[in-house]
């Protein structure tokens, strides 16, 4: 397992949510110039934990996987909370997930207070996860 499978992992998935819903994905590192509703993300990786030593040495791959969901200031804010629960559904506690053969687990999800950034209604769901290495 390696950090890139991870992300992958959790990028498949909300890749998936997005496509079904027809609402953009912006991926990080790259400049929003979506019409709302959109979805960004920021993969935020910590430290690895070695959780075996010796002949089945394995190392516990962790973080929060962020999810940041935009709709426009002043609409209806019950799009941007039906989307929340949509990704709290899709990335429930004990979810599975998988990219070259490595699995990610969903330890829990976390929606946090929303705010107006720019003239977006922003709402934040995180994702903790781990993966262990083979």
């Amino acid at each position: 397992m390696s950090w890139k499978d991870v992300q992958k992992a959790l990028n498949l998935e909300l890749e998936s949510y997005c496509n079904t819903n027809n609402i953009p994905l912006v991926y990080q590192n790259t400049t929003a110039s979506q019409t709302s509703p959109y979805i960004a993300y920021n993969f935020i990786p910590s430290v690895t934990q070695s959780t075996a030593m010796g002949l089945n040495a394995c190392d516990r791959y962790s973080g929060i996987y962020q999810i940041d969901i935009f709709c426009t200031w002043n609409d209806d804010p019950t799009e941007a909370e039906d989307i929340e629960q949509d990704l709290i559904d899709v990335f429930f506690k004990g979810a599975n997930f998988t990219s070259n053969g490595q699995t990610v687990k969903v330890l829990n999800r976390t929606p946090r207070t929303p705010f107006k950034d720019a003239e977006f209604y922003h709402r934040i769901v995180d994702v903790s996860y781990y993966g262990d290495s083979k």
